[in-house]
């Protein structure tokens, strides 16, 4: 009779499942990690949209804060739709230059985990006559 050879077969199953056992969870935490930074990219990229939209309103020649903020929220809603948890709020100062700043909160999939998402734009020309 002979003796089966160290490190045979069953050994070798039994370091797969303790690889796997390791390896898996890092795999789906990193997985999660990749799909939560593409949510909180998409909601920066409308949050963007709507600061700069919101400043061209408030930038024009018959455009005001008070629409600029109303048109915004609306934008943001319709843009985000569930990629931003809660609406869009957005705040515009008026003057020669008239600041526009957007704020939100990307969607999460981690419970409990809220990212927040800020844009700023800022219009340097004079408000049109």
């Amino acid at each position: 009779m002979t003796r089966p050879p160290r490190g045979d077969a069953a050994d070798a199953g039994s370091t797969g499942a303790l690889e796997l056992m390791i390896v898996l969870p890092l795999l789906v935490l990193m997985i999660f990690g990749i799909v939560q930074m593409a949510l909180c990219w998409h909601a920066r990229n409308v949050v963007e949209a709507t600061a700069q939209e919101a400043s061209r309103i408030a930038s024009a020649v018959d455009g005001s804060c008070a629409e600029a903020q109303s048109r915004g929220v609306a934008l943001g809603a319709r843009l985000g739709g569930s990629f931003l948890d809660g609406a869009a709020d957005v705040s515009c100062v008026e003057g020669a230059t008239v600041v526009v700043t957007v704020q939100s909160h990307a969607l999460s999939i981690l419970p409990g985990v809220r990212f927040p998402v800020t844009a700023r734009t800022e219009v340097r020309a004079p408000k049109e006559r």
